[in-house]
């Protein structure tokens, strides 16, 4: 989505803590995106029967074509099914919700929208977003454009921290399931405050390369 970026590691740490005091509903959605990457039309397609079997949340959830993007557009041929692994903050952060809901129990009906609204029905894209928009504007996050605070925020962020891991581009396309990795590349744009941080480094170390320099070149002349 054009407009939106990736939350700084102090962002990300803001966000974290100012969900302590959400609804656990705001908690799950926050945490679970920004730790699998699942679109907001995906998060809103999934049932407690994706994420939970056996009394425990799932090693991976999978979706199928049909509640993915384009999965019911005429290109849905070419749409395959996503698989995504679950990593411990997502497990936990799945279990909580699902504890904080039903109780040791689990879910009565695993066939139910994992995230519903107050009247039970599934939860529509609209207000899953203004979920996490609410969150991160708690978090005191700042915006810096139209749209930025916006859930595809956390599908940015969970792509750049891939990234981050190792600078492999190839493989964060593969865990983003991206089909072109010219797309990858635009989630991983560059914000202004890192390129000024840039900038203002390699000054620092310019200066300090030059007063090796200097002090080289006085200890040779003695």
């Amino acid at each position: 989505m054009a407009g939106a970026r990736n939350l700084s590691g102090s962002e990300q740490a803001a966000l974290l803590t100012a969900l302590a005091g959400a609804p656990v509903r705001h908690q799950a959605l926050v945490r679970l995106m920004m730790n699998s990457g699942f679109r907001i039309s995906e998060m809103t397609a999934l049932n407690f029967g994706d994420v939970w079997a056996d009394g425990k949340v799932r090693p991976r959830i999978r979706l199928e074509p049909r509640r993915l993007k384009g999965g019911r557009g005429p290109w849905r041929r070419s749409v395959e099914s996503r698989t995504v692994v679950v990593n411990a903050a997502a497990a936990a952060a799945l279990e909580e919700y699902v504890f904080a809901l039903f109780g040791s129990a689990g879910p009565p009906e695993l066939a139910a929208p994992l995230f519903q609204s107050r009247k039970g029905t599934r939860l529509s894209r609209w207000q899953a977003n203004r979920d996490i928009h609410r969150s991160i504007a708690a978090a005191g996050i700042e915006r810096g454009c139209r749209g930025e605070l916006g859930s595809h925020v956390l599908r940015k962020t969970f792509c750049m921290n891939i990234y981050m891991l190792g600078k492999d581009i190839n493989l964060t396309r593969a865990v983003m399931q991206h089909r072109h990795i010219q797309t990858t590349q635009a989630y991983l744009a560059v914000r202004q405050d890192e390129v000024e941080k840039a900038v203002l480094a390699i000054g620092s170390r310019c200066d300090s390369h030059a007063q090796r320099e200097t002090c080289d070149a006085s200890r040779q002349a003695t």
